[in-house]
């Protein structure tokens, strides 16, 4: 276990650091969508990320939560994180449960009757890979809460946000539309998950189980 005092920096610093970065990259991505997107796709955007976004944090039901319980009070290996079995177990069961929350949005959206939603509808069925890569990223930034890697774990919420945001600045740039945005929306999911993979690559112990 760090020492609280380090531990308090680090997490403080992380919490900081994502926080600006989530606000900077927040007003710049609503301004390139603006140049990117139709009014109308603009405000069906907003919506569906919305809807995708309280999908993937609640589709796994806070299973992530047993880990930093189980974890969270055991003596640290110092450079180790703990519990990777039982995050795999939690990580597969979270995204079964979580693709199916994005089949079942994928069959709403397509008989979804309402003709004024359905521009909304037509974004939120092709975000809906984004719900399974966010609920894996929660799962995997508890686990780093757990094994008190605070500061890291921040941090992702912020990379979310700022590669958000400079894919849709490529693809402004690039002169690309709105499959660009949903490509760009999909990837900035997947990338928490992606990196806190990388970092516990090599560094992780398998119990507790």
């Amino acid at each position: 276990m760090l020492p609280s005092k380090h531990a308090y920096l680090t997490g403080a610093g992380g919490v900081l650091a994502s926080r600006g970065i989530s606000l900077v990259a927040g007003i710049l991505s609503l301004w390139f969508l603006n140049q990117l997107l139709t009014t109308e796709d603009f405000a069906a955007y907003a919506v569906a990320m919305t809807v995708i976004i309280l999908a993937g944090y609640t589709s796994g039901l806070g299973m992530e939560r047993a880990l930093i319980l189980r974890i969270a009070g055991l003596e640290q290996h110092k450079g180790k994180l703990l519990g990777r079995t039982m995050m795999v177990r939690t990580l597969l069961v979270v995204l079964v449960l979580s693709c199916l929350s994005a089949i079942a949005l994928v069959l709403v959206a397509q008989h979804a009757e309402m003709a004024a939603a359905a521009t909304t509808w037509r974004w939120i069925e092709k975000l809906a890979p984004a719900v399974p890569a966010t609920a894996a990223g929660l799962v995997l930034t508890s686990w780093f809460q757990a094994n008190h890697r605070i500061g890291t774990s921040e941090l992702m919420q912020g990379l979310n946000d700022g590669a958000r945001c400079l894919f849709f600045l490529a693809a402004l740039t690039l002169g690309l539309g709105s499959g660009a945005v949903i490509a760009g929306a999909i990837a900035a999911a997947v990338l928490p998950s992606l990196t806190l993979s990388l970092l516990a690559k090599g560094r992780s112990l398998g119990p507790p189980e």
